[in-house]
């Protein structure tokens, strides 16, 4: 536990910024705060590689993946 509270385990989704706002904007930030009694914080970046340990690649991105 961070000392802003719980911290919920991080998901490896791969969505379109609007889809994860539409997702994470939801029923799915209702239930969190119904669970744990607050708020998350969420964040959102732009990603620009994707580093893949067990094949020891890194994908780089053009442009990046989030808009």
């Amino acid at each position: 536990m961070s000392s802003q509270g719980p911290t919920l385990p991080r998901t490896n989704v791969r969505l379109a910024k609007l889809d994860a706002k539409a997702f994470y904007g939801g029923p799915w930030f209702d239930g969190i705060i119904e669970r744990y009694g607050m708020k998350p914080q969420i964040e959102f970046y732009e990603v620009f590689a994707i580093t893949d340990n067990a094949r020891s690649t890194v994908d780089l991105f053009e442009a990046p993946a989030l808009r």
